[in-house]
């Protein structure tokens, strides 16, 4: 993901309280990632905006068959002075795949929600067909959350047969 040369750049302020970035990046032959906010000294608060644009190859194998060539993601960081953790604007674009949602952890708690779309289901296997949209949540303790995932499709094919 970063090998060869790597770029970074940062404009930022220092205060005796926080560090103000007005722009960060980070680039190299296969990514290229923005970063922008502020980081609190005296708390540990964190306010970011994050974007990034990768090859797929840089993530997940479980997750590259369903994903175009590049992965575009963007997302708020927030890290509250008790260490609560939010992410908001989740954004993943790639290929046929798009997806948006929020996530926090919070005392110990993970509580997210993502909803998303792939437009080609071929990508997960050649004998089915369609498109298909779904809607992932989860709530509860961080190392065992409650899941629920829902799937929906007007048209979906398998082995040449309509589900």
């Amino acid at each position: 993901l970063i090998a060869g040369k790597v770029t970074a750049a940062l404009t930022a302020r220092l205060s005796a309280d926080a560090v103000a970035i007005d722009s960060g990046t980070l680039k190299s032959d296969a990514l290229s990632s923005q970063v922008a906010g502020q980081v609190s000294l005296r708390d540990g608060a964190i306010d970011l905006n994050l974007k990034a644009d990768a090859p797929s190859s840089a993530l997940p194998a479980a997750a590259r068959g369903m994903l175009g060539d590049r992965a575009q993601i963007s997302a708020t960081l927030k890290r509250e002075p008790s260490g609560n953790l939010n992410i908001g604007g989740l954004k993943l674009t790639s290929g046929p795949l798009s997806a948006d949602g929020q996530a926090s952890l919070a005392d110990n708690k993970v509580t997210a929600d993502i909803k998303g779309a792939l437009s080609d289901i071929s990508r997960l296997s050649k004998d089915a067909t369609g498109a298909i949209a779904f809607a992932l949540s989860a709530q509860g303790l961080a190392m065992a959350p409650d899941l629920s995932l829902t799937i929906n499709s007007d048209k979906l094919s398998v082995a040449s047969r309509e589900i």
